[in-house]
């Protein structure tokens, strides 16, 4: 929705794919498991969810910002955003645990 709202008067505007639910799913994890291994092809030794959160949001507002290229970096990021609120409300609600403390206990260790 957030996309929509910023190109509403972009007739030539076009997004199409699953990318953003993808990043709600992982940030759904990340917010569950933080310390949770993630790897890449190109970087054969995992890197804490928590951290490759940080700099994924990072990056996504950055290019987001920059609106070069046809990849909606906006979707990524809103589907991150997405995923981290719609898990801490509603594993919240259920009320068996308290996300926020879960999450800082997990990266003290």
């Amino acid at each position: 929705m957030p996309d929509y709202f910023k190109h509403k008067d972009n007739y030539y505007f076009r997004s199409l794919g699953a990318s953003g639910a993808v990043a709600a799913v992982i940030f759904a994890c990340i917010v569950l498991y933080p310390t949770m291994g993630i790897s890449f092809i190109f970087i054969p030794v995992p890197i804490p969810g928590w951290i490759f959160g940080l700099i994924y949001l990072g990056v996504s507002a950055y290019l987001d910002k920059q609106g070069k290229g046809n990849i909606n970096h906006g979707a990524h990021l809103w589907g991150a955003i997405f995923g981290i609120v719609f898990t801490v409300l509603f594993v919240s609600l259920k009320g068996d645990i308290n996300v926020w403390q879960n999450f800082i206990n997990n990266i003290r260790g």
